[in-house]
């Protein structure tokens, strides 16, 4: 969980609710900072009477505010945290598959130094994409123009844009186009539902 706001941890509940209704009894990690983890278990202590935790145990894992934390890593892939830039204390994930792609999600941010070591390399970022250009700088969102600099900047081929916010209303033309005077790769405007597809070593099957 990348942080402790609403929109990124609220369903949490529900989410436990459906995997022990769909028979889930092995453990499941939650990975989070610090004050992260304490609204998770929280959350999950408000509906005991659910019964989650007879189904399968939870194991709470604290991510330190350290730049590339190994959250997990196994023979196909490598996932690591990054520390980002939000009111919230926040992670973004970096995703390096074995012999393919490297997926990097910001998570909620403003543009911070340490985005080029979390960055770099990056094959497909899915980036937050809050603010139009003509919106004042944040601290803690991106701007269209931003997102399209910092794309660039990584090398990145493909750029997915998701976490709307003034941009919700704008057509996605004038998404991608805001975008497009910083960055010339694909650029993608998630929508719910959207599913996509990443490459490891085609000799591993992936």
């Amino acid at each position: 969980i990348t942080h402790r706001h609403i929109d990124h941890l609220a369903a949490l509940p529900t989410l436990l609710d459906q995997l022990k209704i769909s028979g889930r009894t092995a453990p499941l990690r939650v990975h989070g900072q610090a004050a992260t983890l304490r609204s998770a278990r929280a959350l999950v202590d408000v509906f005991p009477f659910e019964h989650v935790e007879e189904a399968f145990a939870l194991q709470f894992i604290e991510v330190p505010d350290t730049a590339d934390h190994v959250l997990i890593e196994e023979r196909d892939f490598r996932l690591s945290s990054f520390p980002a830039r939000h009111p919230e204390p926040v992670i973004s994930l970096r995703l390096e598959l074995r012999g393919g792609e490297t997926v990097t999600y910001s998570a909620d941010t403003g543009p911070h130094p340490g985005m080029a070591r979390a960055y770099a390399g990056t094959t497909t970022l899915v980036h937050e994409c809050t603010f139009d250009a003509s919106s004042p700088p944040s601290t803690g969102h991106c701007r269209t123009i931003e997102v399209g600099a910092i794309a660039r900047d990584c090398g990145a081929a493909r750029l997915i844009v998701v976490h709307l916010g003034s941009t919700a209303a704008m057509p996605v033309e004038q998404i991608r186009a805001e975008i497009a005077t910083r960055f010339a790769g694909e650029i993608v405007v998630a929508a719910d539902g959207d599913s996509f597809s990443f490459t490891t070593d085609q000799a591993t099957g992936g």
